[in-house]
């Protein structure tokens, strides 16, 4: 015959533990797809739980940024925050020089000799790993930014060259960097309207947007960015950057940028599973070299 035992817990315990378990399974995703629904403009602190809610959808995830929808391009895979693992790029690149004999200004002159032409191609294959660790010098000197481990692979050789380097997130230069920006909340966002984006439903996020070959900063104040009593469809200024966010799925499906005068251009972000990991066999460098 087995013993029953009956332990007494006190009420006042239970009640001290049930928030902590309740508010641990507690998902932030239907709350941020009901403020992406809003038919209103939203304030800054629910962007930025959509934008919360956006990071936590992608992370984990991989895909390619295309210029057309399921298009070619670079791969990416997410992390936490916001915040790149791994990116992946490759392209041809040609090079060559061309030379020859100087004309004679007095004779008698030397026979005239064909050009020299030299030409030359390969393709290349980039890898960034962001490790997530503080960047130091290999005399141990801290250096500010995250540790990012760079792999090249060239075709010609089949061989790889590694390096490691000091980049502030996401460190992708002015191609990609905007577009990550903006998911890591770096740049203050107004919400706009809701259309569809490659068949799905999406509402718009908008900021100022500088030109890679401009010098210029804007800013923009206020609570909401800024204070409008309706949704907007673009922020008043001549250039923009605006995040198309999935509002049943949460992740971004498009980013891009207008300038007054010129066509949009952008990225669609291609959701599909992509083996992104540092090249076996290649022993990475923990310090920044150069």
């Amino acid at each position: 015959m087995q013993a029953l035992i009956r332990v007494a817990v006190p009420l006042a315990l239970i009640l001290r533990f049930l928030p902590a378990v309740s508010g641990a399974a507690q998902d932030v995703s239907p709350s941020a797809r009901a403020l992406l629904k809003a038919e209103r403009t939203l304030t800054a602190p629910e962007i930025a739980e959509v934008l919360r809610a956006a990071q936590q959808a992608i992370a984990g995830k991989s895909f390619r940024l295309s210029v057309v929808p399921g298009g070619a391009g670079s791969e990416f895979l997410m992390g936490s925050g916001g915040r790149l693992r791994m990116f992946r790029m490759s392209g041809g690149i040609e090079g060559g020089i061309v030379g020859g004999v100087a004309p004679c200004a007095s004779p008698p002159c030397p026979a005239a000799v064909p050009p020299v032409r030299t030409e030359w191609h390969d393709y290349v294959t980039t890898v960034f790993e962001f490790t997530g660790r503080p960047a130091r010098w290999c005399n141990g000197v801290a250096e500010p930014g995250e540790l990012v481990i760079e792999y090249k692979h060239y075709q010609s050789t089949d061989s790889w060259r590694t390096v490691a380097r000091a980049k502030t997130p996401p460190g992708l230069g002015p191609g990609y960097t905007p577009v990550f920006d903006i998911l890591r909340g770096a740049t203050p966002l107004i919400s706009g309207e809701r259309r569809s984006i490659g068949n799905r439903p999406a509402r718009a996020f908008f900021a100022p947007w500088t030109p890679p070959d401009d010098r210029g900063l804007v800013e923009v104040t206020g609570d909401p960015l800024p204070n409008v009593p309706k949704i907007v469809s673009r922020l008043p200024r001549d250039e923009t950057q605006t995040l198309w966010i999935d509002t049943e799925s949460l992740l971004p499906l498009r980013w891009e940028a207008t300038r007054l005068g010129t066509n949009d251009y952008g990225f669609f972000f291609t959701y599909e599973p992509i083996d992104l990991q540092a090249p076996r066999g290649i022993r990475a460098p923990d310090c920044v070299q150069e």
